[in-house]
């Protein structure tokens, strides 16, 4: 029967381990190990959880947290790192979950809910919940609104304010002037959502003789809502 015998020995330069298996006096396998690429992944997954940290303070965009936590690592544990959509990936979950609940507890102050005139800007709240929709008009302007036949509607997601997706605009047709008068801020891009705002629970509560005989909006979500 013959032995198998294995040792451990220092590698080249001290900077890893060999693991050395021979039978009698004959090298059968040598395997080294390197230290220092176990020690760039152990960085790399602290930086990746670094990430996830910093996501959740919403103080950064996605991309700003990827580009920003990385700098100052060595090219051996930025080669360890997951690739950059991935990295997007976990940091835009962690900043999606963080977004949530910080919508959920908002309070708002009473200079918010209202115009520059004093009168009531903030109609609607849904109240402290993470897909929370916050809907701002006044009673003149819904009253406008019903002597407004046609409608037009449209959604935007670069000027949304933080915690929020995206801003929805209604406005009114009157001799040819389309003039906004409602603003919701959106947790979402949902049919729900939209169904939510746009065939107006809420709006018909504020003002019952809303009444449009067309309501244009290119958005498919919000045309099947109406």
């Amino acid at each position: 029967m013959a032995l198998v015998f294995v040792k451990s020995q220092k590698g080249n330069n001290n900077k890893g381990a060999r693991r050395v298996h021979t039978v009698g006096n004959e090298i059968t396998k040598s395997t080294e190990h390197n230290h220092f690429a176990e020690t760039a992944k152990c960085e790399a997954k602290e930086a990746s959880n670094r990430m996830k940290e910093v996501a959740q303070q919403l103080e950064l965009s996605t991309q700003g947290v990827v580009a920003e936590v990385p700098r100052g690592l060595s090219l051996a544990v930025t080669a360890q790192l997951p690739s950059v959509s991935s990295l997007n990936k976990n940091c835009s979950k962690s900043s999606e979950r963080a977004t949530g609940c910080a919508r959920k507890s908002k309070k708002f102050p009473e200079d918010y809910k209202r115009t520059t005139d004093g009168e009531l800007f903030l109609l609607f709240d849904s109240g402290p919940e993470e897909q929370r929709i916050l809907l701002f008009s006044t009673q003149r302007n819904l009253s406008f609104m019903e002597q407004c036949g046609h409608w037009f509607a449209d959604g935007t997601f670069k000027s949304a304010p933080p915690l929020f997706s995206q801003i929805y605009t209604i406005h009114g047709v009157r001799y040819s002037n389309v003039i906004p008068t409602v603003f919701a801020l959106l947790p979402n891009k949902t049919q729900e959502t939209y169904t939510r705002v746009f065939v107006f629970q809420q709006l018909k509560v504020l003002n019952p003789g809303l009444r449009p005989l067309t309501i244009m909006d290119f958005e498919r979500a919000a045309m099947n809502a109406a």
